[in-house]
């Protein structure tokens, strides 16, 4: 294997964008959401997975585009899957290609016919292992300007939902769990304080079935999802920035390292020890 599979870096040049490069067999993801945008390519093997309640099926040379806050899962039909995957923000995205932001079509399984997404993560892996070579970040900057642009022309459906439309209740639930996802949070209040779906409910002064029904309605997702979601993007941060596992677990209010482990693997495919920067 080589040394840069399954692990996943921070690209150096760029705010916001991370890759992974990974080899798998089996079933390594449960259900799970991201908060980023996740543009891959298979490069060999097939994989599957269920997104937005649709079987997909992703042989090699097939592109993978997921919209944050979706639900899916992830496995492999083959022996063994290999494949290259970035993740990145909004604000990422917004840099390259402006302010407004788009979807990606939510059925499309693309296929790489020109090589194009596959030589540009290639490129954008290559700068985020650590490579020393000075030309590779300018490589990786216009490799990721080249495949943002393209992925939008050819495969971005309707602007998405403009920040801030979706009613306030949403906003006030998404404010607060955002918050409660931030590190040492959970050393600043009561260890017995549990954030419960009646939590959420007062916040905003609905009943706790009606808060949960209009969140998942403009979400996509419940709300232990979202929150979780959030904490594992926070931990891939703090992981990728240099700082233990332990450390990260307790920061973010993990009640044990296993919990942490297994969620850190539900959501990633990786152990937190395959999280780390290039300078680690």
């Amino acid at each position: 294997m080589k040394k840069n599979e399954n692990s996943l870096h921070l690209l150096p040049s760029q705010a916001g964008v991370e890759v992974l490069d990974m080899a798998v067999a089996g079933r390594p993801y449960g259900r799970h959401v991201h908060e980023t945008y996740a543009i891959g390519v298979m490069e060999s093997g097939v994989g599957g997975n269920l997104y937005r309640g649709e079987k997909q099926v992703l042989p090699a040379g097939t592109i993978s585009l997921m919209n944050p806050d979706t639900m899916h899962d992830g496995y492999t039909l083959s022996p063994g899957l290999k494949y290259k995957m970035m993740y990145i923000d909004s604000a990422a995205i917004g840099r390259v290609i402006g302010d407004e932001q788009e979807r990606f079509f939510e059925t499309s399984t693309p296929q790489d016919s020109d090589g194009l997404v596959r030589s540009c993560l290639s490129a954008i892996c290559l700068s985020s292992a650590g490579s020393r070579d000075k030309a590779d970040v300018l490589k990786s900057d216009a490799a990721l300007h080249l495949l943002i642009s393209t992925i939008a022309a050819r495969y971005c459906g309707e602007p998405t939902r403009p920040v801030g439309s979706e009613p306030m209740a949403v906003r006030i639930i998404k404010d607060y769990l955002d918050s409660m996802s931030k590190p040492d949070m959970a050393r600043e209040y009561d260890p017995t304080h549990k954030v419960s779906l009646q939590t959420l409910a007062n916040l905003v002064n609905l009943s706790p079935n009606y808060a949960l029904n209009v969140f998942r309605k403009h979400t996509g997702v419940p709300p232990h999802m979202y929150w979780t979601a959030r904490r594992i993007g926070n931990a891939k941060r703090l992981l990728l920035n240099g700082q233990s596992p332990a450390d990260v677990a307790a920061s973010l209010g993990f009640y044990d390292q296993s919990h942490f482990m297994r969620t850190v693997k539900r959501y990633t495919g990786l152990l937190p020890s395959q999280i780390k920067g290039s300078n680690r």
